[in-house]
């Protein structure tokens, strides 16, 4: 029995309409995938992953799509960096941090994110510090689901978001002959958090 409204198929979503949301978000994507996987191989294997994830689905509406593709990609993602993750909280410690006033970003201000390069990004975030970027900073995930997701302190994320949002920005300027190279973007990471 097929559902109405915009239920798309009886046993699995049409394919075509998977591809056509892939498509038309594929820049967006690909840029959060090598983001946080941390290269651009890693991140479109992390995609192509979602994308047989979100094909195998039931019932997702069209309009939920993208929504559900992208939290799929950030899952298969954390499942390929969860180790890296856990190597840096243990070195870390467990000691909490302050909280920081909520970093709020405008659909406007993620396009401005997203002109900045991955391999940019990769070369001066640590992988928790990207993680956080991207799911606290660039998809709005609540402060409390990062920390789930993270196994980090709920404290620490805000903390690692306000500094890497604050200091992202260096990597990002436009200069004269392009962008700016910058070696690291001056964050701490992990370390200023636990101590």
């Amino acid at each position: 029995m097929s559902r109405k409204g915009s239920h798309v198929g009886r046993d699995q979503i049409d394919a075509t309409v998977v591809q056509r949301v892939i498509d038309n978000n594929s820049e967006e994507l690909l840029w959060v995938a090598e983001v946080i996987a941390g290269s651009r191989p890693a991140g479109e294997q992390c995609l192509a992953e979602a994308i047989e994830l979100a094909q195998a689905a039931q019932y997702v509406g069209q309009k939920w799509m993208i929504s559900w593709v992208k939290r799929l990609l950030v899952h298969v993602a954390l499942n390929r960096i969860s180790g890296e993750i856990r190597e840096l909280l243990a070195a870390a410690g467990t000691r909490s941090a302050v909280a920081l006033a909520r970093t709020d970003v405008s659909v406007r201000d993620r396009q401005t994110l997203r002109s900045i390069s991955p391999q940019r990004i990769v070369a001066s975030l640590d992988v928790l510090e990207r993680a956080c970027f991207i799911l606290h900073v660039y998809l709005a995930y609540p402060v409390l689901d990062c920390a789930l997701l993270l196994g980090c302190p709920r404290g620490w994320i805000e903390s690692i978001c306000e500094r890497v949002l604050s200091n992202i920005v260096a990597v990002g300027q436009p200069t004269e002959d392009g962008y700016r190279y910058v070696d690291s973007i001056g964050s701490p990471g992990v370390a200023e958090c636990a101590g």
